[in-house]
C-alpha cells in the first residue's frame, strides 16, 4: 500500500511539473507486471526536475526534458553608442548588463535582444556631450 501511494504521489507530481502520458494505468487488485511499472516508474523520473545539479547550475527545459545547465559569461569591449553582446550558437541570453560612461546620457538601453541571442547595450547623447557604453556582457545558456 505504501508503495501505491508513493507512485500516485509521484504520477501526480508529474502532471504538475510537464504533460506525461503514463502507458500503463493499475487499478486495486491488478496483478502489476514489473516491466510495466519499471517503464511508468522511468517516463516520471525524466518528467521531473534533475536533483544533481552542482552549485553553479541551474535547472532548465529544454524542449524536451529537465536538465542541469550552466551559464557561460560573455564579455565584450564595445566603443560609442554601443552594440551587442551576442550568445555563443545554441545558447539563449537570460540577462546581461553594460558599463556606460559619461553623466551626460539622454538616454540609456541595456536589454535582451527579441530573439535572446545576445544583450544590447546602448547610449545616447544629443550635441557634443560625453557618453559612451565601454563594455557589456551577456548571461547566456
Amino acid at each position: 500500500m505504501t508503495r501505491l501511494l508513493i507512485l500516485a504521489s509521484m504520477l501526480f507530481a508529474s502532471v504538475v511539473f510537464a504533460q506525461v502520458e503514463i502507458p500503463h494505468v493499475h487499478e486495486n487488485g491488478d496483478v502489476i507486471d514489473a516491466d510495466e511499472i519499471n517503464k511508468n516508474l522511468d517516463i516520471v523520473a525524466k518528467a521531473v526536475p534533475p536533483r544533481d545539479c552542482s552549485t553553479n547550475q541551474i535547472i532548465k527545459w529544454d524542449g524536451s526534458a529537465w536538465v542541469c545547465s550552466s551559464l557561460t559569461l560573455v564579455y565584450e569591449q564595445l566603443s560609442g553608442h554601443g552594440g551587442i553582446i551576442r550568445c555563443p550558437s545554441g545558447t539563449k541570453v537570460t540577462g546581461g548588463g553594460c558599463e556606460i560612461k559619461g553623466r551626460n546620457c539622454d538616454d540609456t538601453f541595456s536589454t535582451p535582444e527579441d530573439d535572446l541571442s545576445g544583450w544590447g547595450c546602448f547610449a545616447v547623447t544629443s550635441g557634443d556631450e560625453y557618453c559612451e557604453v565601454s563594455q557589456g556582457y551577456a548571461i547566456c545558456q
